[in-house]
């Protein structure tokens, strides 16, 4: 079972051995093959709430996610670390989603915005800044053109 998945890994990194072939997770090759069947989203995180952010993200400014890459063309806001840190849990949650058979990632979401890690300046910190979370079909080749 998921010896295609497996072979395709293995493609893409010529030097894992069999035995490393052999160990990748049940998620991981159903993952796989879901992206085969053509599970293609970027993940937008629009700013819609924002208070004394030190790096001045504001509403409106967005980071556009295809897989775990950061676009740096479509985004708008600057590459913060305490703002992207808590979007891979948003990212995670959309995969599982997918693997589970859900048809639109944007329905039935347990939580729709993020927040940066910044406490905010009532709870010790300084900034704090919100961000809602959309999920896009696009073309593989969209997909693939934006990650190079």
């Amino acid at each position: 079972m998921y010896d295609e998945e497996r072979e395709f890994i293995k493609s893409k990194f010529p030097e894992m051995t069999t035995e490393e072939t052999n160990k990748i997770a049940p998620g991981i090759l159903r993952w796989t093959a879901k992206f085969k069947e053509g599970m293609y989203y970027r993940m937008v995180a629009e700013c819609i709430q924002s208070k004394f952010c030190t790096l001045g993200i504001k509403p409106g400014d967005k980071y556009v996610i295809y897989g775990a890459l950061v676009n740096r063309d479509e985004s708008t806001a600057p590459h913060c670390l305490l703002a992207l840190s808590p979007l891979v849990e948003h990212y995670y949650s959309f995969i599982d989603r997918m693997l589970l058979g859900q048809e639109d990632p944007n329905e039935e979401r347990l939580y729709e915005t993020s927040v940066c890690l910044d406490r905010g300046i009532d709870n010790g910190g300084l900034g704090k800044v919100q961000f809602k979370i959309t999920y896009e079909k696009i073309a593989k080749e969209e997909w693939m053109a934006k990650r190079a």
